[in-house]
């Protein structure tokens, strides 16, 4: 998980999307700074610029990652995990990014 100046934030933990109506809600992170672990952060849609192979581009500076709102749960939003990858699941636009987040092809 990058910033928009190129500044590793953290680490994706949990992909949220309703793989049903094939909406992508956003991302939880394992946020941390130079100084200290931030715990998990909502990062939501809007905020994610980029999704490659081996990391997520956010469209905010890591200055205002600390900002960012804990997870809510979310009864609209299920967790797309590897284990949703595969199995005759016809591919989503969900699977298809977290395939490429985790690297999982």
């Amino acid at each position: 998980m990058f910033s928009s100046d190129g500044i590793r934030v953290g680490t994706v933990s949990t992909v949220l999307a309703d793989d049903a109506d094939d909406i992508f809600e956003g991302i939880v992170i394992s946020a941390a700074s130079s100084e200290e672990d931030l715990g998990e952060r909502f990062v939501d849609a809007e905020l994610v610029s980029s999704i490659f192979e081996r990391g997520v581009e956010l469209s905010i500076d890591a200055g205002l990652v600390d900002e960012l709102p804990p997870p809510k749960d979310n009864s609209l939003a299920e967790e797309i995990g590897s284990r949703d990858i595969g199995g005759g699941r016809s591919t989503s636009v969900f699977s298809r990014a977290w395939k490429r987040i985790t690297g999982n092809y």
